[in-house]
């Protein structure tokens, strides 16, 4: 029964592989009813596993019921993660303020170039800075839970812009919830 579940369902944490692209959490899981609201200045981090490889072009990024209003930076990264825990930019949509996250209950496709691999560790960093920052279709864990090693959400606080680096100690793990989105060529 084990063996059967592993193939159908995968583990949270490791992407759901699409006809284009994948799905960095499960959709099973993160489905209408999980949402995570953005904080102004503070990058959300949600942490997966590449089930494939290939060249993305594209980010997709869904609002829940709060539309962002009064921004001055929004933007969606894509950072490795290395063996330390450490981040490193490797694309982003650049500043989208005027037109990412703006209307409730919609998708957002965005450019965001990056090549990945199957079996890498990335992370996924969501970025709204201004007066009121969206609520975005999420994944959710315990935040009791999350700061169990690997974590799966992470944040970082006081920022304007996606930074190109992250240190791991650096990141606090005591969010319960984590941007869902789909990387796509």
């Amino acid at each position: 029964m084990t063996a059967i579940l592993s193939t159908v369902s995968p583990v949270f944490g490791t992407a759901e592989p699409l006809a284009s692209g994948e799905a960095i959490i499960n959709r099973l899981i993160a489905n209408g009813g999980l949402t995570t609201t953005l904080a102004t200045g503070t990058v959300t981090f949600t942490y997966w596993k590449a089930a494939t490889s290939g060249v993305c072009a594209n980010v997709l990024t869904a609002t829940a019921g709060t539309a962002a209003s009064g921004l001055t930076y929004a933007a969606v990264g894509v950072y490795s993660v290395d063996a330390s825990g450490n981040l490193t930019l490797l694309g982003s949509t650049g500043d989208l303020h005027t037109t990412l996250w703006i209307n409730t209950f919609t998708a957002y496709t965005s450019p965001l170039v990056f090549t990945r691999q199957a079996g890498a560790k990335y992370a996924l960093g969501a970025l709204a800075v201004g007066t009121t920052p969206p609520s975005l279709a999420a994944g959710s864990d315990y935040f009791l839970f999350n700061p169990s090693a690997p974590i799966v959400f992470g944040s970082l606080s006081g920022q304007s812009v996606l930074p190109a680096s992250v240190t791991a100690g650096s990141i606090g793990t005591g969010q319960s919830g984590g941007v869902q989105a789909v990387v796509a060529p």
